[in-house]
C-alpha cells in the first residue's frame, strides 16, 4: 500500500513539474488555446503542453447553461464562465456606456456566444498579412471546421424558422443552403449551430481538447484551471560585439483567479509562450507585461519592455433590432419559460433525448450586402405577447482602444469603442434595420405582426442611436502588422506570439469572428506542428 502511494505522490510531483516547466505555455483555453493544444499535442506526443486558464472548473449547473441550446441567455449572466467589461461613453450612442461579454473557462467564448456560422466576405482574410492565406486557401480549413465543431441546421430548430427565411426571401434576400458559399451579397439561411448528435453546444474544447485529454494526450497536456496570467516573463541579453539587445519571452507569472486554491506561479516555456487569451484579455496581458505604447505604461505604472501599439486599434461592432409582436398563431413553442425550467426537460436532454432544451435561440442568419450581417432570435420577452426580434451586426473600419488602468491583472480595461462614431456606421446600420423591417412585413397576415419599435417600422437616424448596444465581436487589440508579424510573433521578440480574435486586424466583413478565429488557430497549429518537425519529434 505504501507503494502504492508514493507511485501516486511520485506521478502528481512529475506532472507538476512538467506543468511548470513546458514546451509550448499556452495562456488562454479558449477557441483558439484549445484548438492548438489539439494539434501541438497530437504532433509531438514527447513535448509537453501547459494551458494555463484563468477560469475555474465548472459547477454541474453552469455545465448545464453552458451546453443546452435554450439556456443560451441563461449562461450570459452566469459570471463564473463569463466576464462583464463596461465600456466608456460614446457620444454615437447618445453618449451611453455598453456591456462587453468575454468567456471565462475553457472553451472560451465558443461556450457563451450565439454558435452561428457565418464565414467573412470574399477579399476579407486577404487584407489580414498571413502569408498564403486567401479565401481560397482558407476554403478547406472552413470545411474542416465545419465537421469537427458540427456546425449545421438544428435538429430541433424554431417553429417559425422556416416562415422567417421565407419573408426574407419575399424581401429579396437569396435562399443560400451551402455553408461555405460566400459569393451571393444579400442572402439568407436557417441558422447553422454548434450543436452536437445529442443536442448538446459543442465548444471548442469539447470538440478539440476534451477527447484527447483521456486518450493520446493524456500524459503530455496539463490544464491548470484558476490561474490567471499576470505577467509574461522576458529575458534580455545584449550581444557583446554588437550590443544589440534582444528580448525573449521564457515564461508567465500567474496569481490564483478568484476562488481559487492556487498559489502565485511562474511556469516556463522551453519552446514558445502562445497568448490566446482572447480579444481583451490578450492584450490586457501584453500592456501588463511591458508591451505597450510608453504613455499607456507609465499611466499604469507598468515597465516598459517593448514600444507597441497594442491595443491602440480596436475594432468593435455596434448592433440593432427591430422587435415585431405576432397574435395570430400560437407563441413559439419553446418559450414555454415553465416547461423550460421543469426537472422534466432537463431529464429529457440531460438523458440525450432533445426536448424543448435542444431549441436554440436564433432562428436564421444572413448577409445585408456590405453593411451588416444579421439574425433573428425568437425567445420570451416577458410580459407582453409573443415577440421576435431581427439583429443587425454592421461592418466597421472605426477603431478604438482598450487600455489598461493599472497593473492589476483582476481591473477591468478601460474599453473605448467609439460606436456609431462615424456616419458611414450609422448608415450601414440603418439600412440593415430597413432591411429588417421588410423582413417583417413579408410575413403571412394570419401572423398579425406589429413592430414594437420604430413606430410602423420606419427607422430613423436618431432610433439607430438610441437602440444601438454592443455587437459581440472585437478585434485588432494585437493586430497583425502592428503588433504581430504575419506568423502571429510579437514584433521585437522571440518565443511569443498572439493567436486569437485580438490578432486579426479588420473586422470579419458581414460575419461574425468565430469561424476565422477557428481558421486562424488550425493554420498556426499546422504551421507550428511543421516548424518544430524533426526538432520535437
Amino acid at each position: 500500500m505504501q507503494a502504492f502511494y508514493l507511485a501516486l505522490i511520485t506521478s502528481a510531483l512529475i506532472h507538476l513539474t512538467c506543468a511548470q516547466f513546458t514546451d509550448f505555455l499556452i495562456v488562454g483555453g479558449g477557441t483558439a488555446g484549445c484548438v492548438l493544444a489539439s494539434k501541438l499535442c497530437v504532433a509531438f506526443p514527447n513535448a509537453h503542453i501547459t494551458i494555463l486558464e484563468r477560469g475555474l472548473p465548472r459547477s454541474p449547473q453552469s455545465d448545464f447553461l453552458v451546453h443546452a441550446p435554450r439556456k443560451l441567455f441563461d449562461v450570459l449572466g452566469d459570471r463564473s464562465v463569463g466576464e462583464a467589461i463596461t465600456s466608456l461613453p460614446d457620444a454615437g450612442i447618445n453618449g451611453r456606456t455598453t456591456v462587453a461579454l468575454t468567456g471565462a473557462t475553457l472553451g472560451g467564448s465558443t461556450t457563451i456566444n450565439g454558435m452561428q456560422w457565418t464565414l467573412p466576405l470574399p477579399g476579407t482574410i486577404e487584407q489580414w498579412g498571413v502569408p498564403n492565406l486567401t479565401t481560397a486557401s482558407a476554403d478547406p480549413y472552413f470545411r474542416r471546421i465545419y465537421n469537427k465543431v458540427g456546425f449545421g441546421p438544428p435538429q430541433n430548430p424554431l417553429q417559425y424558422a422556416d416562415d422567417y427565411v421565407s419573408a426574407g426571401v419575399q424581401a429579396g434576400f437569396e435562399l443560400n443552403n451551402n455553408p461555405f458559399d460566400t459569393s451571393t451579397l444579400r442572402s439568407i439561411w436557417q441558422t447553422r449551430l454548434s450543436i452536437d448528435s445529442n443536442f448538446r453546444r459543442n465548444d471548442a474544447y469539447s470538440a478539440y481538447l476534451r477527447p484527447l485529454l483521456d486518450n493520446s494526450c493524456a500524459k503530455n497536456v496539463a490544464v491548470v484551471q484558476g490561474a490567471t496570467a499576470s505577467k509574461i516573463v522576458f529575458t534580455q541579453s545584449t550581444d557583446s560585439n554588437t550590443g544589440a539587445t534582444t528580448v525573449r519571452a521564457t515564461g508567465v507569472d500567474t496569481v490564483p483567479s478568484p476562488g481559487s486554491t492556487h498559489k502565485a506561479q511562474r511556469y516556463w516555456a522551453r519552446r514558445e509562450v502562445l497568448v490566446t487569451a482572447g480579444p481583451y484579455n490578450s492584450p490586457k496581458l501584453l500592456q501588463l507585461s511591458g508591451v505597450g505604447t510608453r504613455a499607456v505604461l507609465d499611466a499604469a505604472g507598468v515597465a516598459q519592455v517593448l514600444e507597441l501599439p497594442v491595443g491602440e486599434a480596436t475594432v468593435g461592432r455596434a448592433s440593432g433590432t427591430i422587435p415585431s409582436t405576432y397574435s395570430g398563431v400560437p407563441d413559439e413553442a419553446a418559450n414555454n419559460i415553465t416547461l423550460v425550467n421543469s426537472p422534466e426537460a432537463r431529464q429529457q436532454w440531460e438523458a440525450g433525448l432533445g426536448g424543448i432544451l435542444s431549441t436554440p435561440v436564433s432562428a436564421a442568419n444572413g448577409r445585408a450586402g456590405t453593411d451588416a450581417y444579421f439574425g433573428c432570435t425568437i425567445v420570451p420577452f416577458v410580459p407582453g405577447p409573443p415577440e421576435l426580434r431581427s439583429a443587425c451586426y454592421h461592418n466597421t473600419e472605426t477603431t478604438g482602444y482598450l487600455r489598461i488602468r493599472d497593473s492589476n491583472p483582476f481591473s477591468a480595461p478601460l474599453l473605448k469603442n467609439n460606436f456609431l462614431s462615424s456616419q458611414a456606421d450609422v448608415n450601414r446600420l440603418k439600412r440593415c434595420l430597413e432591411n429588417m423591417a421588410d423582413v417583417h412585413r413579408q410575413f403571412p397576415a394570419s401572423f398579425k405582426m406589429r413592430f414594437k419599435y420604430p413606430p410602423n417600422g420606419v427607422v430613423t437616424e436618431g432610433y439607430v442611436r438610441s437602440v444601438a448596444q454592443w455587437g459581440a465581436h472585437f478585434v485588432g487589440g494585437c493586430a497583425i502588422g502592428d503588433v504581430v508579424t504575419g506568423e502571429f510573433k510579437v514584433k521585437g521578440c522571440s518565443g511569443l506570439r498572439v493567436i486569437d480574435a485580438s490578432s486579426i486586424p479588420t473586422m470579419p466583413v458581414s460575419a461574425g469572428p468565430m469561424a476565422s478565429v477557428y481558421l486562424l488557430a488550425e493554420l498556426m497549429g499546422d504551421r507550428l506542428v511543421e516548424e518544430y518537425k524533426g526538432v520535437l519529434e
